[in-house]
């Protein structure tokens, strides 16, 4: 199915990435263990998709790091992952 796509393309950039397109895995760095905020799990996903689209187009400046990975994402796949993320329960007590 779709969904069952969309699911497995945004589990692959979360976990894996997309290294065809420069796009590194957000799970080694945005993980309980590494201690960078924000916890991407159980986030909104209206307000992850509206942090990667302000880093892709430059409005949200204080990362390069983040706004060069936004900018290999499709807005597709920015959706897709947001989404997933949001259904994703957070690590115990990372709330």
């Amino acid at each position: 199915s779709r969904d069952g796509n969309d699911v497995s393309r945004a589990r692959t950039i979360v976990e894996v990435g997309l290294p065809e397109s420069g796009v590194p895995a957000c799970r080694p760095c945005h993980n309980a263990d590494a201690g960078i905020e924000p916890w991407l799990e159980a986030q909104h996903a209206g307000y992850l998709a509206k942090q990667l689209k302000d880093f892709k187009s430059g409005i949200r400046g204080n990362d390069k790091a983040m706004a060069d990975i936004a900018r290999r994402l499709s807005d597709d796949d920015i959706e897709k992952t947001s989404g997933f993320l949001a259904s994703t329960p957070r690590p115990p007590g990372k709330h």
